[in-house]
């Protein structure tokens, strides 16, 4: 999701002063929703182990066979999905610095949600049907009034049509949401891209360029990784009556950089720890957990913001096969 955020620091500074002009733009408070790590906190080098309690415990399978899990094979015609996913990042502490002066400090409490179903004409050509699409924010400056706020997302409760990553829309699309379609994600959480081009058996791992992996959970392009992610095949069974991978996800300092259309740089860090299951017939990752902490600088000119504190991803696809 493409937003400006030249002028945030400052912009945010000054509007949250002033409670009859707290009215941020769309973009800026989502760069701000998905954008809430850092960089360089003292985390504790060892991932918090989440718990898992809200995601099913399926049947399993036991066995050591080897498992492909990036083959490119597309999904069939007429393959459907129900789509959903939550970010959450709660009690997060932000601070506003101007020159060497603290100008702004606080705390912000983030809920970014998305729903879409998801229809497959053919190999490379998708219907997507988005719902509700939005973030849920609510600031609190020390010392002042706190403002709650739920913003709308410019491509919520819309058709695109989907050409490999070329994104259309059906209605005429305004500005904002022409902006939105360059960079939305059409493959659900990463597509293939996570996933080890070799046969790997039960208790096999292997490593994630650190902006694939942050690209996955923020839907954005990330440059300049650093740290690691490692995947790992914990192991296999049934999960909704498919062969499934259940894979560990281990995230120890993750951080990139995402850069806005004016070119300005976003920096975030992950710490934490979770887990997805991969469906192997067909391919596909149908749910996801991964929590930890989150680090964001935003670097201006004349201010820099940040962000700290924890966050949740939450993450389902429900996946039907033609007839």
């Amino acid at each position: 999701m493409r937003q400006t955020v030249c002028s945030i620091g400052i912009v945010f500074a000054r509007r949250i002063r002033s409670p009859a002009s707290v009215k941020a733009t769309y973009f800026i408070l989502l760069s701000l929703a998905l954008v809430l790590p850092a960089c360089d906190l003292d985390i504790d080098p060892d991932p918090p182990k989440a718990d898992l309690s809200e995601v099913p415990e399926p049947s399993r399978r036991r066995g050591n066979e080897p498992l492909l899990l990036s083959r490119k094979a597309p999904l069939e015609r007429g393959t459907r999905m129900e789509d959903s996913r939550k970010l959450t990042m709660k009690h997060m502490g932000f601070t506003v610095e101007v020159g060497e002066e603290i100008a702004l400090t606080g705390a912000a409490d983030l809920s970014f949600t998305e729903e879409r179903s998801v229809t497959v004409q053919s190999s490379s050509i998708w219907t997507i049907d988005t719902g509700d699409i939005g973030l849920e924010m609510k600031l609190s400056p020390r010392g002042q009034e706190a403002q709650v706020m739920t913003l709308p997302h410019p491509l919520a409760n819309q058709v695109l049509n989907c050409d490999g990553p070329r994104v259309s829309m059906e209605a005429m699309p305004n500005d904002d949401q022409r902006e939105e379609m360059k960079s939305y994600q059409v493959e659900w959480f990463g597509g293939n891209e996570l996933f080890s081009k070799d046969e790997v058996k039960t208790r096999g791992e292997w490593v994630v360029k650190p902006e694939d992996i942050l690209g996955a959970i923020f839907g954005e392009v990330f440059e300049n990784g650093s740290g690691s992610a490692h995947l790992f095949v914990e192991k296999t069974l049934n999960y909704d009556d498919r062969r499934t991978a259940e894979v560990v996800v281990s995230l120890e300092r993750c951080r990139g950089t995402t850069i806005d259309q004016d070119g300005k740089p976003m920096e975030i860090e992950l710490h934490g720890y979770g887990k997805l299951f991969r469906c192997l017939e067909p391919q596909h990752t149908t749910q996801v957990d991964i929590k930890g902490d989150a680090k964001i600088t935003i670097t201006e000119p004349d201010s820099v913001m940040k962000f700290t504190g924890p966050f949740e991803l939450l993450a389902k696809s429900d996946l039907t096969t033609s007839l």
